[in-house]
């Protein structure tokens, strides 16, 4: 309940009583506490909307939350993780081993190692790799964690999260196949072709470009024209 105070601020408080009573049941007495909870209230109800928040975000980005016990070898997944994966929400078996068998044959090796160096310490575990979904396909996921440890030290926990990033890495390939196409042509072009940013550095040039500075294409950027031809070129 909320009790007012004398400055006519209110204030939640956890109230308990027992009667005491005669013998023939009447009530004589009560004999009670009451305890101040406002701030916990308070600080519950700030948890629950960051919570709130929190889950809100995580769906809109399709991120997943997951946990593993290290010792116990037990593993936790977000409704979110289980959506990444394509798997049924509390349908995941216990261990590890299940996690290491949605990764993509070709990648577990290299997952595994990412997390055997988390867990020793070497360095943050951070893997982009393929995961196989129930129904047959293939996604890319992008997984982080951080390793949590005990009082002694050791390492307890490995908390992380985990996206898909298939678009994004389908993106990424298309346009590396577009420069690269846009590369071969104009490297055919007999004439030099080239292309400037806003500081005046080369950021695409040709064979033939290339061929006129003496600059190779991969050391463009670190040029301008001031450099190249001296200060009278503009």
């Amino acid at each position: 309940i909320r009790y007012r105070r004398r400055d006519g601020a209110y204030r939640w408080h956890l109230f308990r009583a027992l009667p005491r009573r005669a013998p023939d049941g009447t009530i004589l007495d009560w004999h009670g506490c009451s305890v101040d909870v406002h701030d916990a209230r308070e600080a519950a109800a700030r948890l629950d909307e960051s919570d709130a928040r929190l889950r809100l975000a995580l769906q809109a980005t399709g991120t997943g939350l997951w946990q593993w016990e290290i010792g116990t070898d037990r593993l936790h997944w977000s409704p979110e993780a289980y959506a990444v994966h394509g798997i049924e929400e509390g349908t995941l078996a216990e261990g590890s081993r299940a996690f290491f068998d949605c990764v993509h044959p070709d990648d577990r090796a290299r997952v595994r190692a990412a997390v055997e160096a988390a867990v020793s310490g070497d360095r943050p575990y951070e893997c982009e790799f393929r995961i196989v979904r129930p129904d047959g396909a293939v996604r890319w996921v992008a997984d982080r964690g951080a390793v949590r440890h005990d009082e002694a030290g050791r390492p307890a926990l490995l908390i992380g999260t985990i996206t898909d990033v298939t678009e994004r890495r389908s993106v990424a390939e298309a346009l590396r196949e577009s420069e690269a196409l846009l590369q071969s042509i104009i490297d055919g072009a007999p004439t030099p072709i080239y292309a400037k940013d806003a500081a005046g550095r080369y950021f695409l040039v040709n064979r033939a470009w290339s061929e006129l500075t003496g600059v190779p294409a991969e050391r463009a950027r670190e040029y301008t024209d001031a450099q190249l031809f001296g200060d009278g070129i503009a």
